[in-house]
């Protein structure tokens, strides 16, 4: 979240704007998610320790949602790290602008 509003604050200045449209939004989104490469690799690939984590994690790619991992150590270092939510018994991966990173720029897998 600081990085999208430090975002919409720099483009609102940048741009000589009092007031945060959505298109400022949308810049600020697109901006967070280039310039915050190194912490989303961090978050989601770094820390994706045991084996089958990062691959599940990588499947968000594909899908907004999943089935919660059939390993229950996965399920639970996901859990702990808190970058997943559970909706109607399926995954989603969390904060949304992190799946919005794996789909635009997570390009890489292990």
């Amino acid at each position: 979240m600081q990085l999208i509003a430090a975002s919409v604050i720099d483009i609102a200045n940048e741009d000589n704007r009092g007031t945060v449209t959505q298109e400022i939004l949308e810049t600020a989104l697109r901006r967070s998610v280039r310039e915050g490469q190194d912490l989303f690799a961090s978050l989601l690939y770094d820390r994706s320790e045991l084996p089958g984590e990062w691959a599940y994690v990588f499947g968000f790619r594909a899908a907004a949602k999943q089935p919660p991992p059939r390993d229950e150590r996965v399920r639970a270092a996901l859990q702990a790290r808190q970058i997943v939510t559970e909706a109607n018994g399926d995954y989603c991966l969390s904060p949304p602008i992190a799946l919005r990173w794996l789909t635009e720029r997570g390009w890489f897998h292990a």
